[in-house]
């Protein structure tokens, strides 16, 4: 074989091994073109385009928010930003750290948001459930 078979084989099992190190972590994979694509990839292209995207239907559900899940909510669909870090919550809606945190785990658990990461930690989203309960939330 030659230098560049032998090059290309080498990258080849290489990427392979980095795959099956973190194999958890993938959602989607390619073989031959090589695409790969992680859970929090996935999770972060999955809320701009749900985002982006018109709702084709509303589904009337009944959610009781407080005052500050309502300000954070409001911060969450500012349309300038798809994910948004806590500190840039806590800066925008003026709560405090601790009641931003207890709402953004409201709306975690009753599916109107989701969290990922981030380069510099956890960045959190409406889902598109969230986005179709609080229509009326203007930014």
């Amino acid at each position: 074989m030659g230098n560049a078979t032998e090059m290309g084989l080498a990258i080849g099992a290489g990427a392979i091994g980095l795959v099956f190190l973190n194999l958890e972590q993938i959602a989607s994979l390619k073989a031959a073109g090589i695409e790969i694509i992680t859970k929090d990839q996935k999770e972060q292209l999955l809320a701009v385009i749900e985002k982006e995207t018109e709702p084709s239907f509303i589904k009337t559900e009944a959610f009781s928010t407080d005052d500050q899940t309502k300000e954070v909510v409001k911060a969450l669909k500012n349309q300038r930003f798809t994910w948004r870090y806590l500190n840039g919550l806590v800066k925008d809606t003026g709560l405090p750290k601790e009641k931003v945190k207890q709402s953004l785990d409201w709306l975690l658990d009753n599916d109107l948001g989701r969290k990922s990461k981030g380069d510099k930690g956890d960045i959190w989203s409406l889902t598109q459930k969230g986005r179709e309960v609080f229509l009326e939330h203007k930014k």
